[in-house]
């Protein structure tokens, strides 16, 4: 697939970085993704915070972020994996230098081309609003076809279960709401709406598969409380609801109300993290065989599998970066697939060898139930972890620890079939004594 560089953009709309002119009346993967964090009139990182910013700073990781979700999405429409195909990307991003350079890596790393080869708009609200509308009148094409949204940056409540993002313009002074977004706009315009079936308001047949990921802070600055009737822009204007809301459409936000996000500087924010590696299949679910189509089939990502396994995943980036964020999701009807996966997801698994004496005593031997034929030994390294090698494919395994040479009071511990996959605990305990 070939996106567009700057010069083959239409005028009108820059930040249209891939279209697909085949799929235009077709079920298709509309996108929008945005990322922000050079915010010109915040301070820098050590800089004193100044009134109009809230107490913000610049931002290291967020629009690299952004960029990496777009990389994710050229991998998989191009492996055929998504749920719907890619019918239209636009982005807007605002990254800081060093994370455009980021991204001049060797080849093979990335297949988005680097940031300064793309040349994207930065994330003003202007163009947040213009791109905004544009990929609505995208989603508006084939009730069958599916959207995405992504958002990395800055981001605010005023109320409880509120979301406000800010836009690159952000601190310059001025009310708030001249470069702050709604989210709550932004979905509830995304609804089906009849009108008088001729206005460009009119969307009956908008997508009804819709996917929303707001990585963003959701704390309340001490300002913010002072201030009465603090507004947002809104993304659309929300008409009153004339047709079922029949949309499956979940909101992952990367912190829960009053929490904030957080990220590794100059590299990725966590939620990022956590996010890529569920979709990677680290959140995949096995076939459903009582579906039709793909999902009968294939392992696969959806809404529910992505709710639990991002909780799932989120702990151990906390635990392998010393954060201590948390995601929530809401707005759940039903279980969407986001993508699909070619093979059984491999699953990082362990067995664990209870009590550490039995250790150097302990044979694990584990066996394929697809191939009892199969069957190898895991060995234990002098360590109370065991880890297959090579790594696991889901499915069910017969996992069993022999004592050898027998040694008392240790005795062996035949095992049962055990299911691995990636939102099971990921251990096998093998209690070695009675």
């Amino acid at each position: 697939m070939t996106l567009l560089l700057p010069g083959a953009r239409p005028a009108d709309q820059p930040w249209l970085v891939y279209e697909d002119a085949t799929l235009r009346d077709q079920p298709a993967l509309h996108v929008l993704i945005a990322g922000v964090s050079a915010y010109p009139h915040l301070p820098g990182f050590g800089a004193p915070p100044t009134e109009a910013g809230l107490g913000m700073r610049q931002l290291s990781s967020t629009a690299l972020s952004a960029y990496l979700m777009l990389d994710w999405l050229l991998r998989a429409a191009a492996e055929q994996r998504l749920c719907r195909p890619l019918g239209s990307v636009r982005m807007l991003l605002s990254p800081q230098v060093a994370e455009a350079d980021a991204t001049e890596q060797p080849a093979g790393r990335f297949v988005a081309p680097p940031v300064d080869e793309l040349l994207l708009p930065g994330c003003t609200l202007p163009a947040f609003v213009a791109a905004a509308a544009a990929w609505r009148d995208s989603a508006k094409r084939h009730p069958d076809g599916a959207t995405l949204f992504y958002f990395a940056g800055h981001g605010i409540q005023r109320t409880r279960g509120d979301q406000v993002l800010l836009m690159e313009e952000f601190g310059r002074g001025g009310p708030l709401a001249l470069q702050a977004v709604d989210v709550g706009t932004l979905r509830n315009g995304m609804a089906p709406y009849a009108g008088d079936g001729h206005s460009s308001s009119a969307r009956p047949g908008i997508a009804r598969t819709q996917f929303y990921f707001v990585d963003a802070c959701r704390n309340t600055p001490s300002r913010v409380l002072s201030l009465e009737d603090l507004r947002a822009t809104p993304v659309f204007d929300v008409e009153r609801s004339d047709l079922i809301d029949d949309r499956q459409a979940p909101v992952f936000y990367a912190s829960i109300p009053a929490g904030v996000a957080q990220a590794v500087p100059g590299q990725q924010t966590l939620f990022s993290i956590a996010l890529l590696r569920c979709l990677g299949g680290d959140a995949a679910e096995a076939p459903d065989h009582s579906a039709e189509g793909r999902r009968a089939a294939q392992w696969h990502v959806s809404s529910f599998s992505l709710q639990k396994g991002l909780a799932m995943r989120m702990t151990e980036v906390n635990r392998q970066y010393g954060g201590q964020q948390a995601i929530i999701a809401d707005g759940f009807t039903g279980n969407a697939v986001l993508c699909y996966l070619p093979d059984r997801p491999v699953v990082p698994f362990e067995v664990l060898i209870e009590p550490d004496q039995a250790v150097p005593c302990t044979r694990i031997v584990v066996r394929d139930d697809r191939d009892p034929a199969t069957a190898r030994e895991i060995p234990a390294a002098g360590a109370r972890f065991a880890v297959p090698t090579p790594p696991l494919r889901a499915g069910y395994y017969h996992f069993s620890a022999v004592v050898q040479p027998p040694t008392p009071p240790y005795q062996d511990c035949p095992g049962e079939p055990y299911l691995v996959e990636p939102l099971r605990p990921r251990v096998w305990k093998a209690r070695m004594s009675a």
